[in-house]
């Protein structure tokens, strides 16, 4: 699994998802948000409640978004592209939730590397992000200092993100010849 796990793959397609609304054929909420939820399990996320807008009208090429909520209490925002006027939709992330134990893993080696520590970096467990946004993590190097990591997300889809240590310089402006 890469860092950025995006719910490419969150394809929903679900010809029950109508229900009749007068003379109206109108998208079923709880069985929309029923199969995010269950999309999300396929794809390793655990939502605990997704919000979709009530009374949305069958009709082919219409979009609108939902609010899904982790386990982790964060919130994502779910795209949907009703394929047809018959109740069939896909569904994906509009946010990238980064497993944050890989993404700890992989920016703790890369900070340790720059800065000629063993650090061991503790995030969230799901880390909901767009390009720009900024997080933190906490960082503790060998020695047992602990500092706060604070990252931008630059590119998500490249896994592209640049950081600040609490209190340290840049690495290249770090003195490492002992003068």
């Amino acid at each position: 699994m890469q860092t950025a796990r995006r719910a490419v793959g969150l394809a929903l397609v679900a010809g029950a998802l109508l229900a009749a609304c007068g003379t109206t054929t109108v998208i079923d909420q709880a069985k929309l948000q029923q199969g995010i939820v269950d999309k999300g399990k396929e794809g390793k996320l655990t939502f605990t409640s997704v919000d979709c807008p009530k009374d949305r009208k069958a009709k082919q090429g219409d979009t609108f978004t939902c609010t899904a909520t982790l386990d982790t209490g964060a919130t994502v925002t779910v795209n949907v592209t009703q394929t047809d006027g018959k109740g069939n939709v896909d569904v994906s992330l509009a946010d990238t939730v980064l497993d944050g134990s890989v993404f700890a893993t992989r920016e703790g080696q890369i900070i340790g590397d720059a800065y000629g520590v063993t650090v061991t970096l503790k995030c969230d467990t799901a880390i909901v992000v767009k390009n720009g946004d900024t997080f933190t993590c906490k960082g503790t190097d060998d020695t047992g200092d602990t500092r706060t990591v604070t990252f931008t997300a630059v590119d998500v889809d490249k896994n592209d993100y640049t950081y600040v240590v609490d209190g340290l310089p840049p690495p290249s402006t770090t003195d490492t010849t002992g003068a």
